[in-house]
């Protein structure tokens, strides 16, 4: 199989797909457990928009933002705490 000019990498550069990744949702979801955000139960789309108004990119994030809330759920001495209930994902505090 032979590359075509486009498709063939650069001499001297390694063809990688992007940069190193940065962790943007755990250190936010601290924070709205530290306000106690999540003590009344909420709905995935009210910590996105708190996120929203925190100033954190959400736009077409949605899935990122709810994995990374139930791994927050998931780990050991986390009091954070996750279900879906029909359709919708609700987090809360005990």
């Amino acid at each position: 199989m032979k590359f075509d000019e486009k498709e063939a990498p650069k001499e001297g550069k390694q063809y990688r797909r992007g940069g190193l990744r940065k962790v943007i949702y755990p250190p936010e979801i601290q924070k709205l457990k530290k306000v106690n955000f999540f003590k009344p139960k909420k709905s995935l789309d009210a910590a996105i928009k708190r996120f929203e108004a925190m100033g954190v990119p959400t736009r077409e994030k949605r899935t990122a933002i709810r994995s990374a809330l139930i791994n927050d759920a998931r780990k050991k001495n986390s009091t954070l705490n996750a279900a879906k209930e029909g359709d919708l994902w609700f987090f809360w505090q005990e």
